[in-house]
Parts: structure tokens; C-alpha cells; sequence
């Protein structure tokens, strides 16, 4: 009889209360302290934020098509920082690693690539991450060298010191 009484119990507790959202059947839930309600905020914030980035990156691919690259690159650097973790963070790092990579500054652009492979796992053109990463480090491998001042050449990194 104090079994079927401890089972009623247990069954009473975990039947009802998730009904009323007072506890969570989830055990990763139980100490977080947030309720579904704040957790709906925290996305329609995250919706909000995205769509903000998604209209500052517009502004930079219009600014790079028209071929100012200082203004779309001071506005991706704004994007990456403001928002570093939306989609739209992603995709104006590749970018500003990619008029990097047309500069021929690879050390830079390859930090700007890894930053999308830790802060954006989940991108969608993350092969061509891995890719342009490749490239830059080929480059630097058969000696390419960025300006100094823009004007002198760099330079040449000895195979012996790494």
C-alpha cells in the first residue's frame, strides 16, 4: 500500500504542475531560472537583432558593389561587433575577410575566417570558410608578403622560425 501511495504522489506532483507551468519536466530547465514567457522575449530580441544586421549588411554589399571597401569594411567591423553571433555576423566577416584577401592581407583575413568558424559554426557557406582559410594560408606558405605602409613590401617569414 505505500507503494501505490509514493507512486500517486510522484504522479500528482509531475501531472499537474507542468499544466500550470510551475515546473518543467525538463531537468536542464529546473535551474535556470527563466519561464517560457522570457524565453519568447528572448526570441522575438534575437529576431529584432538579426533583422538590424540583416539591414546593416545590405548597406555594406551596397557600399562594396559601388567599390567603396573602406565604408563596407568600417560597417561589417560595426556588424561583427554589435552582433557577432546573428547569420548576418557570419556573412559580413566573410566579406571583410575577402577584401582582405584582395589587399593581400592574409594574416588578417584568416583571423577574420576563424572568428566565423568559432562565433558561427552553423554558417551557411562554411565550406567556402574553410576554403578561402586554406588559400590564405597557401599564400603565406609560398611567400607571400603584404605592404608596409602600403607602399614597401613586407617581410619574408623564414620556414626555420615557425
Amino acid at each position: 500500500m505505500p507503494r501505490a501511495f509514493f507512486y500517486f504522489l510522484i504522479l500528482s506532483i509531475f501531472g499537474t504542475l507542468p499544466s500550470q507551468g510551475a515546473i518543467s519536466l525538463n531537468p536542464f530547465h529546473w535551474f535556470d531560472g527563466k519561464s517560457d514567457a522570457e524565453t519568447e522575449d528572448l526570441g522575438a530580441i534575437q529576431e529584432n537583432l538579426e533583422a538590424e544586421a540583416t539591414a546593416a549588411l545590405k548597406k555594406g554589399r551596397e557600399k562594396l558593389t559601388r567599390n567603396n571597401t573602406f565604408s563596407a569594411k568600417r560597417i561589417f567591423k560595426s556588424i561583427a561587433k554589435k552582433y557577432p553571433t546573428t547569420n548576418a555576423a557570419a556573412e559580413a566577416r566573410f566579406l571583410h575577410a575577402g577584401i582582405e584577401i584582395k589587399r593581400k592581407r592574409f594574416v588578417k583575413a584568416h583571423k577574420l575566417l576563424q572568428e566565423i568558424i568559432f562565433q558561427n559554426p552553423a554558417y551557411e557557406n562554411f565550406d567556402a570558410v574553410i576554403v578561402a582559410q586554406y588559400d590564405c594560408a597557401t599564400a603565406l606558405m609560398e611567400g607571400a608578403r603584404g605592404r608596409i605602409l602600403y607602399i614597401f613590401p613586407g617581410f619574408i617569414l623564414k620556414r626555420d622560425s615557425f
